[in-house]
């Protein structure tokens, strides 16, 4: 099998509320889906991200679970001349970047 892509990337959060202000308010991913208390669903490009509290989603009966721990990290890509631009955007809202 080729892999053309991720298509999807599963994060595990503490704070709905405090993912979707970063993930959707501050850098603009569009809401997909959400559920108070269990997860987002944002779009990034042609990808999902999407953000579980592993506790609440582990419970699921309907769809397969998702949960999981330990430490984690996402890594988005922009072209080479957006690059100084996104930059400046993030350290100017106080985003740090690793």
């Amino acid at each position: 099998m080729e892999f053309a892509k991720i298509k999807e990337t599963c994060l595990y959060v503490s704070d709905l509320a405090k993912s979707k202000y970063l993930y959707h308010q501050q850098l603009g991913l569009p809401l997909i889906s959400e559920v108070p208390g269990r997860h987002l669903f944002l779009r990034a490009g042609s990808s999902v991200l999407l953000c579980f509290i592993a506790d609440a989603a582990k419970q699921s009966t309907e769809v397969p679970p998702h949960f999981g721990s330990g430490h984690l990290h996402l890594a988005f890509e922009t072209s080479p001349a957006e690059y100084p631009l996104w930059k400046a955007k993030l350290q100017a809202m106080q985003i740090p970047i690793e």
